[in-house]
């Protein structure tokens, strides 16, 4: 793989920059304990930057440590003078150190890649795994601004503060989480700034695995058995044979009383 540094964003120019002591923070990777001070979004950044470098297998956390962020106008002064001093003049001296730099607002960073920052460790730098990986993250994730002089120093200009504004963002949007009989202790815990809304059972959006409600299915009614009208049932035909029964005993004795009036009469005579 060629040594070429990555060039720097078309947005990010080198250009005059100002001293900036607002709202300066520690940050937590200076190297052997050094007190770096940066921009709040620039430790931001590096929070996800050196997250994502540890999930690669960057586990030594000496590797990709801050060896300077902020500098003060007289500490810059004096590191170009002693590369005045170092180079012969000063015009060789502003290819390594700049009179005025944007480590005089706490946006730009040099990162320690397993050498010290010199000028004659600029090429083996270049060579090496750590810088491929740290250049890919740093410039294609967080779109952070390298010096193509300087393997070591990196910058998180507008555009990259615009970035970890996004992302900060759509990390802090509300989780959804939906109601449902789980014990309150086994809800996901959500993480810290995190708004949640519940919705109840009422409010849950039917799926297509849902399974339909059942359907109600009527009993069947038993018809009663109905007497065809050409038939007599068993009831009638007892009702028809005891009144039979009786009008004919009421002939029958109606007929032997009158034969007993005839006999009687007879009698008589």
């Amino acid at each position: 793989m060629s040594n070429k540094p990555i060039q720097r964003l078309k947005d990010e120019p080198r250009g005059v920059w100002h001293e900036t002591r607002n709202n300066l923070v520690t940050s937590k990777y200076g190297r052997g304990g050094r007190n770096v001070l940066v921009q709040p979004y620039v430790e931001q950044v590096y929070d996800r930057l050196r997250r994502d470098l540890y999930d690669k297998g960057y586990t030594d956390m000496d590797m990709f440590s801050l060896v300077s962020g902020f500098r003060t106008k007289e500490e810059q002064d004096a590191l170009f003078q002693r590369a005045v001093q170092k180079y012969g003049s000063e015009a060789n001296a502003r290819k390594w150190v700049a009179k005025v730099s944007p480590h005089n607002t706490g946006a730009a960073i040099d990162v320690y890649l397993g050498y010290s920052l010199d000028s004659a460790n600029v090429n083996k730098i270049f060579d090496t795994p750590q810088y491929r990986d740290f250049a890919s993250y740093a410039y294609h994730n967080y779109k952070m601004a390298p010096y193509e002089a300087e393997p070591w120093h990196w910058e998180c200009g507008e555009a990259c503060r615009e970035n970890i504004e996004q992302r900060i963002a759509q990390e802090n949007q509300p989780k959804v989480i939906v109601a449902s009989n789980t014990p309150t202790n086994q809800y996901p815990i959500p993480q810290q700034n995190q708004q949640v809304q519940m919705l109840t059972e009422s409010q849950k959006t039917p799926t297509s695995t849902s399974k339909p409600p059942k359907q109600q299915i009527p009993k069947q009614q038993i018809p009663k058995p109905q007497t065809p009208k050409n038939e007599i049932s068993t009831t009638t035909a007892v009702a028809i044979g005891v009144g039979s029964l009786v009008v004919v005993s009421g002939i029958v004795l109606f007929a032997t009383k009158s034969r007993k009036k005839k006999a009687y009469k007879k009698s008589k005579r």
